[in-house]
């Protein structure tokens, strides 16, 4: 082209020396034709609403199409001083800049909305002092996990708000549903509606039937104390036996747990009469389940004492009379025997501030051929504080006829506690094997599971040896990968420690220090599988560090890698992994080439700028011979 257009402009000018300078000066001037270039660039989420149409533009009457095939640019040549004619394009804003280089913006804003979801609570505005401090909300889309998971508590008043949301999918008309879901926090059940969300305190009820027989007419037993103990707050409640109207008392609502009655002063309070072994119940223990009723049993039958010769020494077995000690202090529960004390005294140091009860549990059949008094004292309730408080037993016996021996059962039921966060990771087992043992010696296992409520009851245990001693039992668990067991009593709290590993994300830009100015100011990073997302910008030096990041999920080993947020105008040059560190380096793709021997272009960027090598500032060379004074 540039050959054909030199020897059409020196045959025109040769012809001109013949007839006047004018006519080569006009010719010259006719043949000004300058090549401009167009590019159209989309602000419309990529196409997200599916409006993008072919855009036909002109230049002096020629005609130019920039679809997807050309990348949306093109060129034409027309006579300098011609303009672009540029259509609109329906549902978007137009907006071009430049001259030899014009770049048109077509502006489609996509429409949004907001999802704001609450969490409210049914448990009697915590009353039981268990909800907690907060819970995790996540977003759902058509029903599916949508967006980052967001904190929800007392602070932001429990609700969250998930903001600049899509109206539709894309490249579809249909609304999206958004809907929510929570993890739902140990001991409550949840409903959803719309983007509420209710949790509903799951509880159960107590009550404790209480029966005294065998006491003479006018003996007042309305003073028997009987202490209830349990995971409930309002507990422990201790009760006299006038409280309890018509035999029955109920507790109301209390939450899931092991529930234990004792009496505190039965056998001191009608005088010249003795328990009656065969027709009392003195301890009881329930287990309280969810949405379940269960009632504490207690019985005290009163009788005269029969005398008998005595046939043994009443003092020869009091080593063995056995105490048990409760209280708030974190050594408790406590059984010692009378063997440990020294001159009568036995001592408990450094105490927690609070009631204690002091209960002897085998007075009344420890020695054979003997019955305890009414005037023994064999148990008592004393509150410690920053003093000395002293509880005062004392046993008095006389001979009576061997009783035939009495197998006393008891049941023995075992709660599970999980400190997992609601089991985040998914690495709480199905199940755990629960150990019963007597006096350090396993004589019983049970399996706990999820479906079973996290609940055992070892049934139907004898209370005593054959001897009369009293049997201690405790439990234990077998251990369980990434927990550490805390047993209090009956109750195993399991705590959550897993081996964690961290994730680091690093972001490189060859962009020549941004000489664009494209570069955004922040990048979105992904990491996977748990769909967590970071922000990388100039303040944290393009580099995040996740820590804390467990190295199993739901059991399995976990390899966490990184996704990154596309960057508009650039392309990823290379990816580099290093153990857990991931460096991500994108290279700009606007940078035009500058020809060689002209001034450097200023352009808006983009894939499309070409320069012809001229000699000349107008990119014609000529050859013309200098006659007359045509050519100065």
């Amino acid at each position: 082209m540039k050959r054909k257009l030199q020897r059409i402009v020196s045959v025109v000018c040769a012809f001109a020396l013949m007839i006047g300078c004018g006519v080569c000066s006009s010719m010259a001037e006719g043949t000004d034709n300058v090549t401009r270039y167009i590019t159209v660039e989309w602000a419309d989420e990529d196409n997200y609403d599916n409006l993008r149409k072919d855009v036909s533009v002109s230049l002096g009457g020629q005609a130019v199409v920039l679809n997807v095939a050309n990348s949306w640019t093109g060129e034409a040549s027309a006579p300098a001083g011609s303009e672009w004619e540029i259509p609109d394009v329906a549902g978007y804003v137009k907006s071009s800049s430049g001259k030899d280089i014009t770049v048109v913006t077509y502006t489609h804003a996509v429409k949004k909305t907001v999802a704001a979801a609450a969490v409210t609570w049914n448990d009697n505005e915590n009353a039981a002092a268990v909800r907690p401090t907060s819970v995790q909300v996540r977003l759902l889309a058509d029903g599916k996990p949508f967006g980052a998971e967001k904190t929800a508590n007392a602070g932001n008043g429990w609700k969250v708000t998930w903001e600049n949301l899509p109206v539709t999918k894309k490249g579809e008309t249909n609304a999206i549903a958004y809907s929510v879901e929570e993890t739902i926090p140990d001991g409550y059940t949840a409903s959803v509606s719309g983007l509420t969300i209710v949790n509903t305190l799951q509880t159960g009820t107590l009550s404790l039937q209480a029966a005294v027989s065998g006491a003479p007419a006018g003996a007042d037993v309305s003073g028997l104390k009987l202490t209830v103990t349990g995971p409930d707050p309002k507990m422990p409640v201790t009760l006299t036996y006038g409280q309890i109207s018509g035999g029955t008392y109920s507790f109301g609502s209390v939450l899931p747990g092991a529930y234990v009655v004792q009496e505190e002063n039965a056998d001191s309070l009608v005088e010249g009469y003795e328990m009656d072994p065969a027709n009392s119940r003195v301890g009881d223990a329930v287990l309280v389940k969810s949405g379940e009723s269960a009632t504490l049993s207690f019985r005290y039958a009163y009788r005269e004492p029969v005398a008998a010769e005595p046939n043994e020494d009443p003092m020869a077995s009091t080593g063995a009379l056995s105490f048990e000690i409760n209280g708030p202090d974190p050594r408790m529960p406590m059984t010692v025997t009378y063997s440990q004390f020294t001159g009568g005294q036995y001592t408990l140091d450094n105490l927690v501030p609070g009631t204690y009860y002091v209960v002897e549990r085998n007075a009344e059949n420890l020695v054979q051929a003997y019955t305890l008094t009414s005037d023994s004292v064999t148990g008592m309730s004393i509150t410690v504080g920053t003093g000395t408080a002293a509880a005062v037993l004392f046993n008095r016996y006389t001979p009576t006829p061997t009783p035939e021996p009495e197998i006393e059962i008891i049941d023995i039921p075992v709660t599970k506690t999980w400190n997992d966060n609601n089991n985040k990771d998914g690495n709480r087992p199905q199940s755990i094997t629960v150990r019963l043992y007597a006096d350090g010696s396993e004589v019983d296992s049970a399996v706990m599971t999820a479906n079973g409520g996290w609940v055992a009851t070892f049934a139907e245990k004898p209370r005593y040896y054959a001897d009369g001693n009293e049997i201690r039992y405790t439990v234990n668990e077998d251990p369980v990968e990434w927990y550490t067991a805390e047993v209090n009593g009956y109750n195993i709290t399991n705590n959550y420690t897993p081996e964690t590993t961290t994730a680091t994300v690093s972001k490189v830009w060859n962009d020549g220090n941004n000489f664009q100015r494209i570069r955004p100011k922040s990048l979105a990073m992904i990491l996977q599988p748990v769909g967590t997302v970071y922000v990388l910008d100039e303040t944290n030096g393009w580099t995040f560090t996740a820590t804390g990041l467990p190295v199993k999920i739901n059991g399995e080993p976990v390899e966490y890698s990184w996704k990154e947020q596309e960057s508009v105008g650039y392309v990823l040059e290379n990816t580099q992994i290093n153990g857990n560190a991931t460096v991500f380096t994108n290279r700009i793709t606007r940078i035009p080439e500058p020809p060689n021997g002209g001034k450097k272009p200023t352009v808006p960027g983009g894939n499309f700028a070409y320069f012809e090598e001229y000699d000349t500032a107008l990119g014609i060379n000529t050859i013309i011979n200098h006659v007359g004074d045509c050519f100065d």
